[in-house]
């Protein structure tokens, strides 16, 4: 495996870890304004 290809797992690693983090954060913030809008 080159380091290219290391880099690039990383980044896509990273990646997912960034859009599990948006998605959660959205959901929060979803349940937040239903709970407070009622």
């Amino acid at each position: 495996m080159t380091r290219k290809d290391e880099r690039k797992a990383a980044n896509r690693r990273t990646g997912l870890m960034l859009a599990a983090l948006a998605c959660l954060f959205f959901v929060f913030v979803i349940l937040k304004y239903k709970v407070f809008g009622q």
